[in-house]
Parts: structure tokens; C-alpha cells; sequence
């Protein structure tokens, strides 16, 4: 889908309610304008401080919002995060009395107050989701412009949750009665998108510094500059409708590639590309599974930042090194900064055209203007030149905030000035990667790791990590329990903020030794957390550390083997899984592209229903069917486990099953977390294999957890190119019905080249009963017709 940043605008189709001849509105309104797709309210005074009120629909129930305290009632500026849409073409009504105007559409009401300036939104049932309290504009200069600072209030319920805003590392998930910045930093990601427990989420369409509180006696967003109040009120029956509403305005999720969903081997810098295929080749001799190898930072050596190539010294023959990791069915990704040291050619060349933005990042570097369009297209040249046509598979974007936001906030870039745009750059830097590689490679896709993202980045085939090493030594990502509690809500409230693949350093990014017994605990935990996160990559700066050299290498590895043999085994066990599980994986990430899906949820997801989710921070579904209960405490053998109500429960290890609604103490040795199972779930379990696309001769097991009826659909497609977007996939149906005791196969549906035509699949049910002693098992061939098992 091709983004477009382009003004909405306003169809006029009358300029006043036909209404109006048996309406007297209010003294401080001047006029009620009815347009095709919603009103425009003009004040003869501020009113709740705005000069005019515009409600537009955008579909049954999506509602963009836009007030100023400025006389021009048209939006300032296009919106860089919404594509532009079709007009609403549902049916609508509107309703006007002397105070009021109500729009209804078949899945919402929006009143809005004329004396007063305030939007409330209701369903259809009459409940009301959210309303607007004060709004305040106090009228700013961003250096020589005219701007706005702005404040929209809001009235939430007392039984609601709130999530999302990016990721914040302060161990919370549930914002209520908590204060958050949205301003992008190393280890701070700020995404203004806020999800509801009440089915509902507001896009706050902003780019500057902004604070949501609610601590205060009226709850409120605030933005340092802006032009506008300008948000979209989304509603529906799940969060996942909610987030899919906000794909669909801000663009949707490509298919990542497959081996991108693979296990990813990095530490802070391997100082050569024979110590890296060294360790390449030695996971391929333990088979222990692995799809890429990172190549870090310094890699360009006597050349400097931004020359983007490698110092032959030490990284010599990189076509060929890199052929040879192909060879091994192995990927490669390169950490890529943002900025030019000034003794390069590429420096010169960006200088020249005045591309750089006039301050240095940590290696003396001056960051380039990622805004503007000749920049983004000079440095994907540059990357596709010295890089993608060497072979390098993918994009690690360090430092993508960028680095040292209060430099860049004092300097303009291509489209104004850093403290309006503060928290956008990392969202052009992937755009411009994305798009220039799609355009340049059409036959394979982007992969973009990067260090910042904002509210549209997941369009750009693009995941981020939750960072490195923040302002000081509270925020950077130590290697603790403490951090690796942190981390779990940072990351879902991440992808409760619609976009959908993230990571952590596994095992922290800044110190512990692999030979210490207490921090191979700490790594352990956090590897088996690792397994079920969207992206799954371990990286770190393992002490001793760095040490004083020209090559600032890095004295200890962070391989599995670097943390002795019983770790080692866990771990490994816990890659297979994940390779297991691949097939499970990659359906779902076709379901983030196709559907507006997201893999790694917080129980509000699924269970809003049950209030008793909202504050638990350590516990999350990976997908429709698995709670995954990470373990965060220093040797720790059981952990106390909360199982989401309506519902029961098999535990995955064991197959024991409990009702939901209770809290349960589980088996948790080192050796494994406590997995359990949602009733009513079909789980794909492949056999064990070293790469995401290994093909195999066995059968593809389908395990079927009974208790409810159960839909899963299997999705195949070529792995790494864009055939699937014009349809060239296929989607096999896998139906339970747990009244009848019967799995159906429905037919498949679309091919691809390659496909396999026939398949072996080995279907597993599991025990319902404890009565039951064993699995019933049966084989099926399946040839793409329907079929039924009888179980």
C-alpha cells in the first residue's frame, strides 16, 4: 500500500443545517456547517478556548477531531502519520437542537455541546466511551513562527485501563494515576497512540513533545507546538479492531521476512569477520538453530562513520564472507548510524547539498536530514552502493532518535523545526530505507531494526529493540532482574501502540559476566522471556567489557556456549521451541499484514473483560493461544500465575488443565517458564529445524487444545519477497467443532511457486478429561481438498 501525506479535505455540501430555520443556537456560536462526512462549528467567541470545532468520519466508527484557537478552520499542515482515505461514504445522521449536534452512525454517537465546545463519543447502547473536558491554546513562538501550545482534557471512567504511548521503562503498564513524556530517547520510544480497556483508542496527532497525565483533577494530552488539537477517536468490539483502524490510517504492516522471525546471534562487536564465521559455523555444528548474524559498530574501523565500509584489515572480502553465511543459510544485518564523520566522502557528498542537520552524535558524526527527501534518497545510494549489493540481508538503525534529542531539537530540519518534529526522525529514517530498497530489490523484503520508532513506522517493515544506554545509569538496560522485569510492559504497552515487532538485548545490553553463576540465571530468564517476543535477538556488552584499544573490542562473547554447558542446553531447547513453533509464528505475521493483528499482547487484548488483567505487567499472550508467564526472580522455582477468567487452561508441559479465574502456583525450575494453553486453541508444531525455511519430510503436527471451538489458519508463502501482495500465498483452514469432536481441513485456498501440493499432517488431541491417559492421534495426506478427522 503506497502512503500518501496529503490534507484531508472537506466536502461542503451545505452551509448550514437545513435545521436551521427552528434552531436558535447559542450567542457564543456564529455557525453550524454540515459537510458530507461531518459539521464544522464556528464560535463568534473562544469557546472552551477554540475559535472553531470540526468532527469528521471517517468510517462507522473512526472520528477525526480537529480545534484551534486560530481563525483558519482548515488543518495547518498535512498530517505526516495519516494516509490520505476515501471520503466516508456510510450513512450517517445528524441531529441539532439549540445546544447540541449529534452525529450517529451505526456503531457510534458523537455529541458535541455548543455552549460548552466539548465531543463526547457513545456506543449504540448508550454507554458512553469517552468525553472531552477543557481544552486550552497559548499561543507560542517555535523561534520565528507562530505556534500553539496545546492541552485536550478528557473524563475517563473509573473501571477503565490505559495503554500503549510507546515504550517506557518504568516497570508500568496500566497509565492510570501515572504521568508519561512522549519524547523519543535511548531507551524511551514515544508513540501517541492510546488504547482503552473500554474498546476504544485515540491517535493524538502530534509531533512535539508531549505529556499525557493523569494525575491531575482533569486528565489531559499536552503538546509543546502545534497548529491544532488534532486527534482520531477509534472505537470497536476488540483492541484488535482498534489497532486495525489504526493501521488502516496510518498504513499497514508489510510481511517481514521470514528468517527475520528466526533467532538473530549479536553482542556488542565481533571485531572481525573470522570471529564471526567462526561462531556462525559453530552453531551450525551444535545445531542449535540460528537465521542471522549481526554485524555491529566499528566495522568501518580507519575509515570512519558514514564512509559505510569495512576496514579490509579486519573485514576483508565482505561479498564473499557474506556469500559464504548464505551458503550456511544465514542472514546478515549491519548496524548503520545516521550520520557522517567529517573526514568521509559521504560526508562531502551530503554537505554539498546541504543534507546535515548541523550537530554530532557520539562518534563526532553529524546527523543527516532524514526529512528531506534528497537526503533519504542520497542515503539509501549510499547503503545500496557499500552495503545491499555487497549482500547484507538487513538494517540495523542505531541511534535513530536521533542521538542527543535536545541537539537535534534546537536545529531545523527539511520540514521546520526539531522541536515540532522532536519525535518523528527515526520515522523518515525508515522510510527512507525501506522505500529506497523496495524500489531498488523489488523481489526482497526490508528488514529494518532500529533503535526509536513513532506512530506509522510499522508501514516501513520495521521493529525496534528496547534500547542500549539511556541519560544516566536509572535508564540504560542493565543486566538484572530489575531490567528484565522492566522490559516486559515497555514492550507491550510497544505493540498495544500498533506497532507490532519489537525486542530486547537478551540478557541486557550493559554488563554481566558469562562465567558468573548468578547473571547465567539472569541470562537464562531472559533468553526463555526472548523466545516469545515478535523479533528474537540476543546483543550485549558483556563484562569485563570494553577495553582500551583502537578497535575498542569486546573481551567476552555472547554466544550460548559463553554462559557454560547448562545454560547453554536451556537455551538451546528454548531455540528449538521457537523453531517448533515457526509455523504457529508465521501465520500470525500474516495476520498482522492481512488483518491488523499483533503477536505479542497484553492480556487487555483478549481479556478486557476481566478487570483483574489490567495491572498485571508480567504476563502476556503470544498470539491467540499461549500465556507466557516469564520468570524475574533470582532462583526461582515456582511463580505465581494469574489464568484470565471465562476460560480454562493446559498447561503446555504437562497437559494438566485448570480453570480460569484464579491465581496458581506453578512448577518453574531454571529449566523452563510456565506455558499454558487457552482452551479452544489449534496449535501448529513443526519438527526441529536450523532455519526459518528449512523445508522437511515430516508431518506438520496440529495439536488441538478442545474445551471451546477453535479456528487457526496456516499461512505459506515464498519467505522473502512481495509476491504476497499480489496474492500469491496460501492459507490452509483448520476448523474444531467442540460439540461433534471433529476437525475439518477446509480447502486450500491461493498457491504459490514452490508450494507443496500434498502434505502430511499428524493431528494431536489433547486430553479434556483427567480421566484420560493419553493423546488421540491421527494422520492425515491432504491434497488441498477438504477433509474431516473424526477425533
Amino acid at each position: 500500500m503506497k502512503k500518501k501525506i496529503l490534507p484531508i479535505i472537506f466536502v461542503l455540501v451545505g452551509l448550514v443545517l437545513t435545521q436551521c430555520s427552528t434552531v436558535t443556537y447559542p450567542p457564543n456560536v456564529q455557525s453550524v456547517e454540515q459537510h458530507k462526512n461531518g459539521v464544522l462549528i464556528t464560535f463568534n467567541e473562544p469557546t472552551n478556548g477554540a475559535n472553531w470545532l470540526r468532527v469528521e468520519l471517517l468510517k462507522d466508527d473512526v472520528v477525526h477531531v480537529l480545534s484551534s484557537a486560530n481563525q483558519n478552520s482548515e488543518k495547518a499542515r498535512p498530517s505526516l502519520i495519516v494516509s490520505d482515505s476515501p471520503m466516508y461514504e456510510g450513512t450517517w445522521e445528524l441531529k441539532n437542537s439549540d445546544n447540541s449536534v449529534e452525529i450517529s452512525t451505526t456503531a457510534l454517537k458523537v455529541d458535541v455541546s455548543l455552549t460548552e465546545g466539548i465531543v463526547s463519543f457513545t456506543d449504540m447502547e448508550g454507554k458512553l466511551l469517552l468525553s472531552e473536558t477543557t481544552r486550552k491554546f497559548s499561543p507560542i513562538t517555535d523561534k520565528d513562527q507562530e505556534a500553539l501550545e496545546i492541552t485536550q482534557s478528557f473524563e475517563w471512567s473509573a473501571d477503565e485501563g490505559l495503554f500503549g504511548l510507546g515504550q517506557h521503562q518504568d516497570g508500568d503498564m496500566n497509565y492510570r494515576g501515572k504521568k508519561v513524556v512522549l519524547a523519543q530517547e535511548n531507551t524511551v520510544i514515544a508513540i501517541p497512540l492510546l488504547i482503552s480497556t473500554k474498546g476504544y483508542g485515540i491517535l493524538w496527532d502530534n509531533y512535539s513533545e508531549t505529556e499525557f497525565n493523569d494525575t491531575v483533577e482533569e486528565p489531559y494530552l499536552h503538546s509543546k507546538v502545534a497548529d491544532e488539537i488534532d486527534y482520531y477517536f477509534m472505537s470497536g468490539n476488540t483492541t484488535d479492531d482498534v489497532i486495525a483502524h489504526y493501521r488502516d490510517l496510518t498504513g499497514v504492516a508489510p510481511m517481514v521476512p521470514k528468517w527475520a522471525l528466526g533467532y538473530i546471534q549479536s553482542r556488542c562487536r565481533y571485531p572481525s569477520f573470522k570471529e564471526l564465521m567462526d561462531v556462525a559455523e559453530k552453531y551450525r555444528e551444535l545445531q542449535i538453530p540460528l537465521d542471522v548474524m549481526m554485524i555491529s559498530y566499528r566495522h568501518w574501523g580507519k575509515y570512519g562513520l558514514g564512509s559505510l565500509k569495512f576496514d579490509e584489515e579486519f573485514f576483508p572480502d565482505p561479498e564473499g564472507n557474506i556469500a559464504k553465511l548464505h551458503e550456511m543459510n544465514m542472514h546478515t544485518m549491519i548496524s548503520t548510524w545516521p550520520g557522517f564523520e567529517t573526514k568521509t566522502d559521504n560526508y562531502r557528498a551530503m554537505k554539498e547539498k546541504d543534507y546535515l542537520l548541523g550537530f554530532q552524535n557520539y562518534f563526532k558524526a553529524e546527523v543527516y536530514d532524514s526529512y528531506n527527501p534528497g537526503a533519504g534518497k542520497l542515503y539509501w545510494e549510499m547503503l545500496d552502493k557499500n552495503m545491499f549489493q555487497k549482500g547484507i540481508d538487513g538494517w540495523w538503525l542505531d541511534c535513530s532518535e536521533p542521538e542527543y534529542p535536545k541537539l537535534f531539537s534546537e536545529a531545523d530540519n527539511y520540514l521546520g523545526t526539531g522541536k515540532r518534529y522532536l519525535n518523528t526522525f527515526s520515522l523518515f529514517a525508515a522510510k527512507n530505507i525501506y522505500e529506497g530498497q523496495k524500489k531498488t530489490n523489488p523481489g526482497k523484503r526490508p528488514f529494518i531494526l532500529t533503535r526509536s520508532s513513532f506512530a506509522g513506522q510499522q508501514h516501513y517493515g520495521a521493529a525496534s529493540w528496547s534500547g542500549d544506554v539511556g541519560n544516566s545509569l536509572k535508564e540504560e538496560v542493565g543486566s538484572d532482574f530489575e531490567t528484565l522485569k522492566a522490559q516486559i510492559p515497555a514492550g507491550l504497552n510497544f505493540c498495544l501502540s500498533g506497532v507490532p515487532y519489537w525486542t530486547t538485548d537478551i540478557g541486557g545490553y550493559k554488563g554481566g559476566l558469562p562465567s558468573n553463576k548468578e547473571y547465567q540465571e539472569v541470562f537464562t530468564r531472559w533468553f526463555q522471556y526472548g523466545t516469545f517476543c515478535p523479533i528474537f535477538r540476543t546483543h550485549g556488552e558483556r563484562y569485563p567489557g570494553v577495553v582500551a584499544s583502537p578497535r575498542n573490542d569486546n573481551i567476552n562473547g555472547n554466544e550460548l556456549w559463553s554462559y557454560g554447558e547448562k545454560a547453554m542446553n536451556i537455551c538451546a531447547d528454548f531455540v528449538r521451541l521457537r523453531y517448533r513453533l515457526m509455523p504457529y509464528i508465521y501465520s500470525l505475521s500474516a495476520k498482522v499484514t492481512f488483518d491488523g493483528y499483533t503477536i505479542m499482547r497484553g492480556l487487555p487484548f483478549d481479556f478486557s473483560y476481566d478487570t483483574n488483567v489490567f495491572n498485571i505487567n508480567d504476563q502476556f499472550m503470544f498470539g491467540p493461544s499461549i500465556l507466557v508467564n516469564p520468570v524475574v526472580e533470582a532462583q526461582a522455582q515456582r511463580r505465581e500465575v494469574y489464568l484470565p477468567s471465562q476460560t480454562k487452561w493446559f498447561d503446555f508441559w504437562t497437559d494438566q488443565i485448570y480453570e480460569g479465574g484464579q491465581k496458581v502456583d506453578m512448577d518453574a525450575p531454571i529449566e523452563k517458564i510456565p506455558l499454558l494453553i487457552k482452551a479452544g486453541s489449534i496449535l501448529p508444531y513443526g519438527p526441529v529445524v536450523q532455519y526459518a525455511t528449512q523445508e522437511y519430510d515430516e508431518p506438520l503436527e496440529i495439536r488441538i487444545y478442545p474445551g471451546a471451538d477453535a479456528n487457526f489458519d496456516l499461512y505459506e508463502d515464498e519467505g522473502d519477497n512481495h509476491n504476497y501482495e499480489s496474492g500469491k500465498y496460501s492459507l490452509i483452514g483448520f476448523k474444531w467443532d467442540q460439540n461433534t469432536k471433529k476437525l475439518t481441513i477446509m480447502e486450500r485456498k491461493g498457491a504459490f511457486e514452490g508450494m507443496s501440493k500434498n502434505r502430511e499432517f499428524r493431528i494431536v488431541l489433547i486430553p479434556e478429561e483427567e480421566s484420560e491417559t493419553s493423546n488421540k492421534t491421527s494422520h492425515v495426506s491432504y491434497t488441498g481438498e477438504e477433509v474431516s478427522v473424526q477425533l
